[in-house]
């Protein structure tokens, strides 16, 4: 897992860096290809033992990503 800067800023708001969010976007496509291989287009395969992991992953990942961009945005 990457762990991703964010710098405190004169005014004492978030600056979020652009490389650590690239980054973050760069995992969450693999991680998001990691589950689609895991299941294979079988549903019944999204409550595999073995998706769980996969599936927790990318969702913090995904809220991570969006915590960035709201900071970013600001």
């Amino acid at each position: 897992m990457a762990d991703l800067d964010i710098q405190e800023n004169n005014a004492g708001g978030n600056q979020v860096n652009a490389t650590d969010l690239k980054s973050l976007e760069q995992e969450l496509e693999k991680m998001r290809q990691v589950l689609h291989q895991q299941v294979g287009g079988n549903v019944s395969a999204l409550s595999h033992a073995a998706v769980l992991p996969i599936s927790r992953r990318l969702d913090y990942l995904l809220n991570r990503y969006y915590e960035l961009k709201q900071k970013q945005s600001f």
